[in-house]
């Protein structure tokens, strides 16, 4: 009866060793064939199968598999094989086969294995950077007001828009129209417009060229005609500058 190894995928490394053995009578003498499959070569850690293959065997055969570093499971009955668990040190390893009639050694030999060194994995996670979360404080305009050339005391137009990043009770908006300077709006006297809790404002203004809108700390004091915009700073952290609506 032919004994076949545990099917396992890859090549089959063989190591051929004819031994005649006498069991008496007329039965043909077995032939041994060593394997180790998928390689000899192992990485550290790993598996592989090692056994013996057997033509002509007679019944009753067990297979006996001893590793000097790493393991051997012992073999199923009349399965002339066994998964070898190598090492976690690289460097080599030898397994001894034995096949065994009974209480008799009918064929003995050893596998030389090469441990290779441990697989690398995964590299190791980078640390993520720490992440701060920055509010982006911006303003934008919804409602433009139209482009005046002259513009003048007596125009008015209404002017809106909204806010993001923008704690209400903290910061207002200021807003400027340009004709030959930059002028605060609406009122001299009264130079801020209030964010509602959803960041929208709106106010109306004087006509002019040019419309700006800042978002302010309410401690900020506005100039009340100036030739160039506050610009980004402590008191002031945003600004949006438009051109009359045509």
């Amino acid at each position: 009866m032919k004994q076949q190894a545990t099917s396992f995928s890859g090549p089959w490394i063989l190591a051929v060793v004819v031994l005649s053995v006498s069991l008496g009578g007329c039965a043909p003498e077995p032939q041994f064939e060593v394997f180790v499959t998928p390689d000899s070569a192992v990485a550290a850690g790993g598996n592989a199968l090692v056994g013996v293959r057997v033509t002509n065997p007679p019944q009753g055969l067990r297979l006996h598999a001893i590793a000097e570093r790493g393991v051997c499971e012992p073999s199923e009955d009349m399965d002339l094989s066994s998964r070898y668990t190598a090492p976690q040190e690289a460097g080599e390893d030898r397994v001894t086969l034995e096949v065994r009639h009974g209480a008799k050694t009918l064929f003995s030999k050893a596998l030389l294995l090469t441990i290779l060194p441990p697989r690398s994995g995964s590299p190791p996670p980078v640390p993520s950077p720490e992440i701060k979360i920055v509010t982006v404080r911006a303003i934008k305009m919804t409602t433009v007001p139209p482009y005046s050339e002259h513009g003048g005391a007596e125009t008015a137009a209404n002017i809106a828009g909204k806010t993001s990043g923008v704690d209400p009770s903290l910061f207002r908006v200021v807003v400027y129209v340009l004709t030959n300077a930059w002028y605060v709006q609406p009122l001299i006297e009264s130079p801020g417009t209030e964010i509602a809790p959803d960041g929208s404002w709106g106010t109306w203004t004087h006509t002019g060229t040019q419309y700006a809108a800042l978002v302010v700390r309410r401690g900020f004091k506005p100039p009340a005609q100036t030739p160039v915009l506050p610009s980004l700073g402590d008191d002031v952290v945003a600004i949006t500058v438009v051109e009359g609506r045509r």
